[in-house]
């Protein structure tokens, strides 16, 4: 008989689709509107049309999510993109092979009893949790870490926290890409920062600096244009700003994808040729940017091997309760695409 685990999602925002409009939701993974239809009781055939998605494919989800023992236990499922699912399916898969069952929690800070939710896994029979939040805080960190049951953060980590976690190396990350913008355009580069401050941007700051001072260059000289983490939110930022008439770098890297995408549109839209006139380099990798003309150079996350880590790890501490935390950064790479 397969033991639980719990694979908690977090987050403080009202339920939303992140960084995806309405001419983007044909992209979102139709593997997540099988969770929609679980969560909240309607249809799969109302699924497919609100997302714009044929019927049969829900229905092959549906039936790919009951293969793999997906279960539901309270709440709404928030804010669950492509790349969230490449990590979760993979940790389906791994605590499939390990014996272990994955049950799914969705958290919200505002609104849920966490002393209730904390008691309920205390009792449910779970036997582990992995912590998925990337805007997590230390204080809901701690109420779970009270089940004295193991557990993994997943994309977040706390100095003051003794709980093992896995992340990505953010600061490696942006190195990496502005390196590989300043040596292809030898201009100093701008950074295209996310107007909504999370721990993982300002650690791509901290790497884009990094590689800006290495280069030769000051950090002071380098543009730099607060813009909505998302498509559209990005898109009517820099609008405004090109409009304005604010001077424009010859190059710039991104807080993530979704910034740099919405960006090019809007340069484009005002007859900035890319990478001609200016280039940009994204973060993270997600599918949107593989189809943007020019396709968009950008920073790949290993998200399979991040799932399969984090389950590993939890594993090994359910296995020896007396083994050290850890915290492990999971390196990037470069994907060398058209518009750089």
């Amino acid at each position: 008989m397969m033991m639980p685990g719990c694979l908690i999602f977090h987050d403080r925002r009202p339920l939303a689709l992140n960084g995806i409009g309405n001419d983007d939701r044909r992209l979102v993974l139709g593997i997540f509107c099988f969770y929609k239809c679980l969560l909240q009781s309607i249809n799969i055939i109302s699924i497919g049309n609100i997302y714009d998605m044929p019927a049969e494919t829900c229905e092959t989800v549906m039936q790919v999510f009951m293969t793999h023992d997906i279960f539901r236990i309270t709440g709404d499922l928030q804010v669950i993109t492509v790349d969230d699912c490449t990590k979760i399916v993979q940790m389906i898969l791994v605590c499939r092979h390990k014996g272990y069952g994955l049950k799914t929690l969705q958290v919200y800070e505002n609104t849920d009893d966490l002393t209730q939710v904390v008691e309920e896994l205390r009792i449910c029979g779970c036997v582990g949790i992995i912590l998925l939040g990337t805007e997590l805080s230390a204080g809901i960190c701690r109420r779970f870490l009270e089940t004295s049951l193991p557990m993994v953060l997943l994309d977040a980590s706390f100095d003051a926290i003794d709980c093992s976690s896995v992340l990505i190396n953010n600061v490696q990350g942006a190195y990496l890409a502005t390196g590989y913008l300043i040596d292809r355009c030898n201009e100093q580069p701008g950074h295209l920062c996310s107007s909504y401050s999370i721990a993982n941007f300002s650690e791509r700051k901290t790497g884009f600096q990094k590689a800006v001072r290495e280069h030769g260059m000051s950090v002071s000289k380098s543009l730099s244009h607060e813009l909505a983490p998302s498509i559209e939110g990005a898109f009517s930022d820099m609008l405004e700003i090109i409009d304005s008439g604010t001077p424009l770098a010859k190059c710039y890297f991104a807080d993530n994808d979704l910034i740099a995408i919405g960006a090019i549109k809007a340069l484009k839209l005002r007859g900035y040729k890319i990478p001609d006139d200016i280039a940009i380099i994204g973060f993270d990798n997600i599918s949107e940017g593989r189809i943007l003309d020019p396709s968009l150079t950008t920073i790949d996350i290993p998200r399979r091997f991040m799932g399969q880590t984090a389950v590993d790890q939890l594993i090994r501490q359910m296995e020896d309760p007396a083994s050290h935390t850890v915290k492990l950064q999971i390196s990037t790479s470069l994907i060398k695409r058209f518009s750089v």
